[in-house]
């Protein structure tokens, strides 16, 4: 990792669009034995280094015994919303204020990153959380996939349970409305219903209707909705 003896300051969602964001510098800058990147200079308040790894690696890595990989129309980064039926799941005060929600799905071993933000002020996350890839069903009109808890906020639940979600998808593969269970890590999740109308779903997906309906959740079995969007 680049070496800087700024302090660090967090920004999460301090820029209005990509073209705010720090340019990227050369790659050979960060290779090992070279001089500290300024990342004042790009514009940067921190910096992180990635390898890319394949997926036997990552899998042992991680300690999972799941070869599963996400089915090809979800890896992605999605952006939306999550309404919980349960204040303090993802640390909601209030169930009539979906947080903010970012979601980043990768193949491979297929871990999945959560990231929740303040409903009243997006620059802050309130919790996040990174599971693991148990299973996944294909259905006519749905998926459903199951999350094995790996890291997590430490005073929020959201990632600590075992997690089934139900996923519908439009035809293009860029917009999807979501339905989670969880149970206690170590026992069985049951995977909520899938909608009885998946066409209607979808044409709500623009509308706010969808994370205040308590009814469809309830008859699903589900806790949770999220409506996100591929980025």
């Amino acid at each position: 990792m680049a070496k800087t003896d700024r302090p660090f300051r967090p920004q999460f969602s301090g820029v209005e669009s990509f073209d705010d964001c720090p340019t990227v510098p050369d790659p050979t800058a960060f290779a090992e034995g070279a001089p500290p990147v300024d990342i004042e200079s790009i514009g940067a308040d921190h910096a992180a280094v990635f390898e890319r790894t394949t997926s036997p690696a990552l899998k042992d890595r991680l300690g999972t015994q799941t070869e599963t990989d996400w089915p090809e129309q979800l890896p992605s980064l999605w952006k939306g919303e999550t309404r919980i039926d349960t204040p303090g799941i993802i640390a909601e005060t209030s169930t009539t204020s979906p947080s903010p929600t970012y979601v980043s799905i990768t193949q491979g071993a297929a871990p999945n990153a959560w990231i929740f933000l303040d409903p009243e002020d997006e620059s802050k996350i309130v919790s996040a959380n990174v599971n693991r890839l148990a299973s996944v069903g294909s259905f006519d009109a749905h998926l459903t996939f199951t999350n094995a808890p790996w890291k997590y906020t430490a005073d929020m639940s959201a990632g600590k349970s075992l997690w089934c979600n139900t996923i519908v998808l439009n035809e293009e593969g860029d917009a999807s409305y979501v339905l989670s269970a969880d149970a206690p890590a170590g026992e069985e999740v049951k995977c909520p219903a899938a909608p009885e109308d998946p066409g209607g779903i979808l044409g709500e997906l623009d509308g706010d209707g969808l994370l205040g309906d308590d009814e469809l959740m309830e008859a699903s079995g589900a806790v949770a909705a999220h409506v996100l969007m591929k980025q």
